[in-house]
């Protein structure tokens, strides 16, 4: 391995335009694949896509919740059978300690929802 490099060094050392030429060219490759990185904004399309998922992505990446925050609360011990009470009372109480926490100055606004036949309908599907 070494007598290859050491074959390379020598020939450029006796080449010193093609070396200069060589790193010119790279260096513009760069320049040039540099200015064609483009950037997706959408956060969205790493988040999961499993079943339980793709409501919650469906809505973030089509409803203009793009600069929001959205909290899904579930029930980890025994989801295929939630307790909708216990789960209208987690949300309930997520929002106001967030209303209390002094966060004002930071959210704008907050808006939550609890519908109990998504709820039901968590169940079926």
């Amino acid at each position: 391995m070494n007598r290859f490099f050491l074959k390379v060094y020598r020939y450029l050392n006796a080449h010193p335009f093609l070396l200069w030429g060589s790193l010119a060219i790279v260096i513009l490759l760069c320049i040039v694949s540099g200015s064609r990185l483009r950037f997706v904004e959408d956060v969205g399309s790493f988040f999961p896509n499993r079943g339980d998922n793709r409501r919650i992505n469906y809505a973030y990446q089509h409803l203009g919740s793009a600069n929001r925050i959205v909290v899904n609360i579930k029930e980890l011990k025994n989801p295929s059978e939630p307790n909708e009470i216990l789960l209208e009372e987690a949300a309930d109480t997520f929002v106001t300690r967030l209303q209390r926490s002094g966060s004002q100055n930071r959210i704008k606004s907050i808006l939550y929802q609890i519908d109990p036949l998504q709820i039901s309908s968590s169940l079926i599907s």
